[in-house]
């Protein structure tokens, strides 16, 4: 006859244990955090970047020319942060040496010039005074078709009027002093001189090649036109200009005053200022006339 088993696993009871040791799991808890990876070969304390550093680099781009300029991890961050805000710029690409008139079109048109040559501010409407429209549209022309845009030429503009300006200010000034000169050199002879001297630019055909000269402002030089005029003596002056000294004096001013295109009537002209002290000769030199 079997033995009564009682304690088999079959008939009921508790199994023996197999093991003093706990149940093992399939899946363990991590450990905790791993050291942080040395990266001290990659840079120095003050982030300087080691020679070689780019042979830690993907092969595709070690050799990279932009790589270059980078020397620190500074410099790396900075490259990165300016290449990021360029995402999604517009991109301007310069045209080579052989590009054509109209790919250096697109590049100027980007930059901000103005759609025709007649769209520059400062030479339309009344920011176009001192120029004619043929004037205007020439400049404008210019300046249209090597590239400038609005803002440039305005400041060019603003620019070219100062110095008319100054330039103006200043010959005003010199032929003040100049008269004043005279006037307290010569005394009551001042009118006749003047004449002599106005004869003297006649005669010689020196009038329109003076005209724009700061000679005409100059006291030695009149005061030598005189000098001059007084040895040939009114009488030969008017017969070497051809005309009575009268009538040439009145003509001139005639010819100057009828003419509105003439620099005298053109603040922003050059020659303005010399066109100015011409007149007030002029009518002087008549007003001593008897």
């Amino acid at each position: 006859m079997a033995d009564d088993n009682t304690n088999g696993t079959l008939l009921g009871g508790e199994p023996p244990a197999t093991s003093a040791t706990a149940p093992q799991t399939l899946n363990p808890a991590p450990s905790a955090d791993p050291a942080p990876a040395n990266l001290s070969y990659l840079a120095g304390p003050d982030g300087a970047l080691p020679d070689g550093w780019r042979t830690h680099l993907p092969a595709e781009i070690r050799d990279s020319k932009s790589l270059d300029s980078i020397k620190t991890i500074q410099g790396l961050a900075s490259s990165f942060v300016s290449a990021q805000k360029m995402v999604g710029a517009d991109k301007l690409a310069v045209p080579g040496k052989d590009a054509t008139p109209e790919e250096w079109g697109k590049v100027f048109d980007a930059l901000g010039r103005p759609k025709e040559a007649t769209g520059y501010s400062a030479l339309s409407g009344e920011a176009a005074a001192g120029f004619t429209p043929d004037q205007a549209k020439a400049i404008g022309e210019t300046f249209w078709k090597n590239g400038f845009t609005d803002a440039q030429v305005t400041a060019i503009m603003d620019l070219y009027r100062q110095q008319t300006q100054a330039n103006e200010q200043s010959a005003e000034s010199a032929r003040a002093t100049t008269e004043a000169e005279l006037r307290k050199e010569w005394g009551l002879m001042y009118s006749q001189n003047l004449r002599l001297a106005d004869g003297m630019l006649t005669a010689l055909g020196l009038r329109e090649v003076m005209a724009g000269n700061q000679l005409l402002n100059n006291a030695d030089f009149i005061k030598a036109l005189a000098a001059y005029g007084a040895k040939l003596g009114e009488a030969k002056l008017a017969d070497a200009a051809g005309e009575p000294a009268r009538a040439s004096v009145k003509e001139r001013l005639d010819a100057i005053l009828g003419d509105k295109s003439h620099a005298y009537y053109n603040a922003s002209d050059p020659r303005h200022a010399a066109a100015v002290s011409e007149v007030m000769r002029l009518l002087a030199t008549q007003g001593g006339q008897s």
